[in-house]
C-alpha cells in the first residue's frame, strides 16, 4: 500500500503529466481493494495499526488471536519502512510521497480527523459482517 500510494504521489509531485492527482488517488483506492481481495481471507486485511488496535481493544478477534496484534504491528511497520526505503532508492528522491497541505495547519488537521473517521467507520462497519475472517465466532 505504501509503495503504490507514495510512489504515485512522488510521480505526481515530479510532473503532473506523469501521474495526475486523480490517478494517484485512484491508485491508493485500488491498492487497498487488491490487498483486501488478496490477503483479506488470511489476515482480515489489517493494513493500519489503528484498526488492528481497535479490533483487539474491542474483542473482535476470536480467542487466541489477540497475541497476533504485536506481530501485525511489527509486520505493518517493517513492510511500510521497507516500501518507503525501496521507493527512495528506486526514485532517488528526498521526500517520498510527502503530502504537503495547501491550507492552514488547522485545516489539514481537520481534514485528517474527517478522513480517519471515515476510514475507521468503514473498517468497523465491514468488521461486524459475520462472514469475515475475524468476526466469525467459533
Amino acid at each position: 500500500m505504501i509503495f503504490v500510494t507514495c510512489g504515485a504521489a512522488t510521480f505526481t509531485a515530479r510532473d503532473d503529466h506523469q501521474v495526475s492527482h486523480l490517478a494517484a488517488s485512484i491508485a491508493g483506492g485500488l491498492v487497498v481493494t487488491v490487498m483486501i481481495y488478496s490477503v483479506g481471507h488470511i489476515s482480515g486485511a489489517h493494513m493500519n495499526p489503528t484498526i488492528t488496535f481497535a479490533f483487539a481493544a474491542f474483542n473482535h478477534f476470536p480467542r487466541g488471536y489477540v497475541q497476533c496484534v504485536l506481530a501485525y504491528w511489527v509486520a505493518q511497520l517493517v513492510g511500510s519502512t521497507l516500501a518507503s526505503h525501496t521507493l527512495r532508492w528506486l526514485l532517488d528522491v528526498k521526500d517520498v510521497g510527502v503530502t504537503k497541505p495547501t491550507g492552514s495547519v488547522g485545516q489539514a488537521f481537520g481534514m485528517e480527523i474527517i478522513v480517519a473517521f471515515c476510514m475507521m467507520l468503514l473498517a468497523s462497519a465491514v468488521s461486524i459482517d459475520t462472514t469475515t475472517v475475524y468476526t466469525t465466532k467459533k
